[in-house]
């Protein structure tokens, strides 16, 4: 089988990115990026805060039913051949553990996300 990466696409130095297409769940955007292999999805929420200016805190980026961990890399999320259809889910959930946490830091930098909203 062939790998699940574009050959066509250069720029992460050894010539192959994975087309990640996310879509918020309304449906009325979508975001095109091509993006190295080994990507973890923790960076695709920063390109997405980027762009979209919602704060990595309250991404949700869900792959089918699947929500996509931070750690984990987009090759391992890939399920055709050379592309990740995500949708992107607006979520409290992680503010909320943050702001319940009793971690000083955390409980900080949740609360600086909700002034970028």
């Amino acid at each position: 089988a062939e790998s699940p990466v574009n050959k066509k696409e250069k720029g992460n130095g050894d010539g192959d990115t994975i087309n990640v297409a996310i879509r918020r769940v309304a449906g009325n955007e979508c975001l095109q990026l091509n993006m190295a292999p080994q990507t973890k999805i923790s960076g695709v929420k920063k390109r997405v805060a980027h762009t979209w200016a919602i704060p990595e805190l309250f991404q949700r980026l869900v792959s089918g039913t699947v929500a996509l961990q931070d750690h984990s890399s987009l090759l391992a999320n890939v399920k055709d051949e050379d592309s990740l259809h995500v949708t992107m889910v607006l979520s409290m959930e992680g503010a909320q553990q943050a702001l319940a946490s009793g971690d000083k830091q955390r409980q900080c930098s949740a609360l600086r996300s909700f002034g970028e909203l």
